[in-house]
């Protein structure tokens, strides 16, 4: 409710083009961090055992890290080239892309194991917590003039990786050894 209650407040502190590119940017995460998870975290959901489910979070989280460590690279190796694709996308933007699939990815995953150990207060509590964050950063970031023209996008970010490490804090990833 919180992120619909602030958008009127939103839309005067940020313009169409910022949006715009919110939206762009956003969706290429969104897409990319299907391959960043490579559709891995719906076999948390099929495993009978809890030890394999999580292995498969383990592994669903290490294609993450490799999988956003490498389109860091390819980013980074054809800026100017990705530039050209669409120019009303900052450079600062573009940077953000690999962060964004890699917390995306995670909280994806995250989210899928914590729903199979049936972990509902623990995703409850995270989405608010995230709801806050997510509104929060926004808001701030819109008075910075560094920020201001990737705010929506850092708030997202940052809002999604705040529950990620809330959400990792309380996974023991000593079982599965």
């Amino acid at each position: 409710i919180l992120p619909i209650a602030i958008t009127p407040l939103l839309t005067r502190l940020y313009t169409p083009e910022d949006f715009g590119m919110y939206g762009f940017v956003l969706a290429l995460i969104l897409i990319l961090s299907i391959f960043g998870t490579a559709k891995f975290e719906h076999a948390i959901f099929i495993v009978k055992k809890k030890y394999t489910a999580d292995l498969v979070l383990k592994f669903t989280l290490l294609n993450a890290v490799l999988f956003s460590f490498v389109l860091s690279i390819i980013i980074t190796l054809f800026s100017k080239e990705i530039s050209l694709v669409n120019s009303n996308v900052s450079p600062l933007a573009w940077s953000l892309i690999p962060l964004g699939v890699v917390i995306i990815s995670s909280y994806v995953a995250l989210r899928a194991w914590l729903n199979k150990q049936a972990r509902y207060d623990v995703m409850r509590s995270n989405l608010i917590a995230q709801s806050v964050t997510y509104s929060s950063l926004q808001i701030l970031f819109s008075f910075s003039e560094a920020f201001r023209i990737i705010g929506l996008i850092l708030g997202d970010i940052l809002g999604k990786g705040m529950t990620t490490i809330l959400i990792l804090k309380r996974v023991d990833f000593r079982r599965t050894r």
